[in-house]
C-alpha cells in the first residue's frame, strides 16, 4: 500500500479530528456491512452424511479420544464386516487426522473474508518539528474481498469432497482387512482339520505295522505327514495374529485388549452384470471427481483474480499546512510496468492442469470399476469350480482311500496325495472367497457408492 503523510500545525488538530473521525466511522461500518457476507465451508457433518448415503456408515458425533466400542457391538459374538467399519470410522486417528484439513479450509474461508485493518501512525511535535498522521485506508480489499471468499469456498468443497472419497478408501481397506482376517480363520479351521486327520493316519499305520500289514518306511512317511500338518497348524496360527493385528489398527484398537474374531457371511454376494450403469453412476457421483470440478472452478475463481489483485487501493485523508480545507483522496498502483503477467500465466496454466487431472481421473476411473468388475467375475468363477466341481471329487477320493487303506487294501501314498489336494482346494476355495469380498468392497470403492447385485 502506498503511505501518504498528513503535516499541519498544532494548532490545526480540532480542524483535522471531524474528517478523521469521519473516515474511520466510515470504514468501522463498511468494515461491518463487508463483514455480513461470511464464506461458508463444508464441515464433519456434510463428510458424515456423504459416508452415511454411499457406505451406510456415519462419523461419530464428535472427536473421539481412545478405543471405543459402540454399544451395540458384542465381540464376544464376532465383528461382522459393518462392525469392523462401524468403529473404524468412530475411532480411527488415521482418519481423524485427515479429517483436520476441514478445519484448515474453514480458517483458509475464515481468513479469505478478513478485512486488512487501517494503518494509523503519529509522529509527536519536537521543538520544530510539526505534528505528523499517517492513515492508510486498504479500500481494494472492500472489492475483492467476494472474488476471494468464493475462491477459499470452493477450495474448502475440494477438501470436502477429496475426505469423502479417503473416507471411502478407508471403508475399503477396512473391508479387504476383515476378509483377510476371515480367510485367516478359515484357512487355520483348514489346517487343524488336516493335522487331524494326518493325526488318524499316522495311528493307522502304527497299528498296520504291529500286525504286520505294512512297512516302517509308511509309518515314517505317515510321522512326517502329521509333522507338516503341525507346522502348516501353527502358521496359520500366526496369521490369523497378524490380520487380527493389522484390523485393529485400522479400527482404532490398538490399547485395547478387546478379542477380535471375524464372521462373515454365508454365501457370496452375486456378480453385477450392468457395467455400463455402474460407470455412469461412478462419473456422476463420485466424490474425487466431484473434487477436480470444484478445482476446476477455483483454478477459473483464482484466474479471474490474478488479473486485479495485484492493484492496490488507499484511501487517504489530505489538508494544507493550516488545516484548513481537509478533504479525502485516493491513491492507487499504476500499472505501468507490468500487469502481473506472471501470476495470471500461472493461473492459466493451474486451469489448464486442474481440467487435464479431471480428464485423467475419468479415464482411471472407468479402468478402476471394469477391472473390479472382471475381478469379481473371475473370483466368483474361480469360487464355483472348487466349491461345486474340485471339492466334492477330492473329499470323495480321501473317503474311498481311508476306507481302503483302513481295510488294508491300499497304499498309505494315495490317501496322503488326495488329503493333500483336498487340503489344496480347501484353500484355494478359501482364497477365491477372498478375492471375491475384495473384489466388490473394491468395486463399491471405484462406483462411489453401494453396488445391487
Amino acid at each position: 500500500m502506498q503511505v501518504v503523510g498528513v503535516r499541519m500545525h498544532k494548532k490545526s488538530i480540532k480542524n483535522l479530528i471531524s474528517p478523521v473521525i469521519i473516515c474511520i466511522v466510515l470504514f468501522f461500518l463498511t468494515g461491518i456491512a463487508g463483514c455480513t457476507s461470511i464464506g461458508r465451508a463444508p464441515g464433519r457433518q456434510y463428510v458424515s452424511m456423504e459416508l452415511q448415503e454411499r457406505t451406510g456408515h456415519s462419523l461419530a458425533a464428535g472427536c473421539s479420544h481412545g478405543s471405543f466400542l459402540p454399544g451395540f457391538i458384542n465381540p464376544d459374538q464376532g465383528l461382522t464386516e459393518t462392525d469392523a467399519v462401524a468403529v473404524a470410522l468412530w475411532n480411527s486417528p488415521a482418519y481423524a487426522e485427515l479429517l483436520a484439513d476441514l478445519g484448515l479450509s474453514r480458517a483458509e474461508v475464515i481468513k479469505a473474508g478478513e478485512l486488512q485493518n487501517p494503518d494509523f501512525s503519529i509522529l509527536f511535535p519536537v521543538a520544530l518539528k510539526q505534528l505528523e498522521y499517517t492513515i492508510n485506508v486498504p479500500f481494494d480489499t472492500f472489492l475483492l474481498r467476494p472474488s476471494k471468499i468464493r475462491l477459499a469456498e470452493l477450495q474448502a468443497n475440494q477438501v470436502a469432497h477429496r475426505l469423502v472419497q479417503d473416507g471411502l478408501n478407508f471403508v475399503r481397506d477396512v473391508r479387504i482387512a476383515h476378509s483377510h482376517l476371515l480367510a485367516a480363520q478359515e484357512q487355520l479351521q483348514i489346517a487343524t482339520d488336516q493335522e487331524v486327520l494326518c493325526e488318524r493316519i499316522s495311528r493307522i499305520a502304527a497299528v498296520r505295522q504291529r500286525t504286520g500289514t505294512t512297512s516302517e518306511l509308511d509309518v515314517k512317511t505317515a510321522k512326517i505327514e502329521k509333522l507338516k500338518a503341525s507346522e502348516r497348524c501353527q502358521r496359520a496360527h500366526y496369521d490369523v495374529q497378524i490380520a487380527q493385528e493389522r484390523l485393529r489398527m485400522f479400527m482404532g484398537l490398538g490399547y485395547s485388549d478387546v478379542a477380535i474374531r471375524a464372521v462373515g457371511e454365508s454365501t457370496l454376494p452375486g456378480v453385477p452384470t450392468d457395467t455400463m450403469s455402474l460407470l455412469d453412476t461412478a462419473l456422476s457421483s463420485r466424490p474425487d471427481i466431484w473434487a477436480a470440478r470444484c478445482s476446476i472452478r477455483a483454478a477459473s475463481k483464482q484466474a479471474e483474480l490474478a488479473k486485479w489483485d495485484f492493484i492496490n487501493v488507499t484511501g487517504i485523508v489530505s489538508g494544507k499546512r493550516n488545516g484548513a480545507d481537509v478533504g479525502p483522496g485516493l491513491a492507487a498502483t499504476v500499472p505501468l510496468f507490468h500487469r502481473n503477467e506472471g501470476s495470471k500465466t500461472l493461473a492459466a496454466w493451474e486451469l489448464q492442469k486442474a481440467c487435464k487431472h479431471l480428464e485423467s481421473l475419468q479415464e482411471t476411473t472407468m479402468m478402476e470399476v471394469r477391472r473390479a468388475v472382471f475381478q469379481c467375475e473371475q473370483a466368483r468363477t474361480n469360487w464355483n469350480r472348487w466349491n461345486d466341481e474340485i471339492i466334492p471329487e477330492s473329499k470323495e477320493a480321501v473317503a474311498i482311500s481311508e476306507r481302503a487303506y483302513t481295510a488294508g487294501g491300499d497304499y498309505l501314498l494315495n490317501i496322503l496325495l488326495n488329503s493333500q489336494q483336498l487340503l489344496d482346494a480347501e484353500v484355494q476355495r478359501s482364497q477365491t472367497a477372498n478375492e471375491m469380498r475384495c473384489a466388490i468392497a473394491e468395486l463399491e470403492r471405484s462406483v462411489g457408492s453401494k453396488v445391487v447385485y
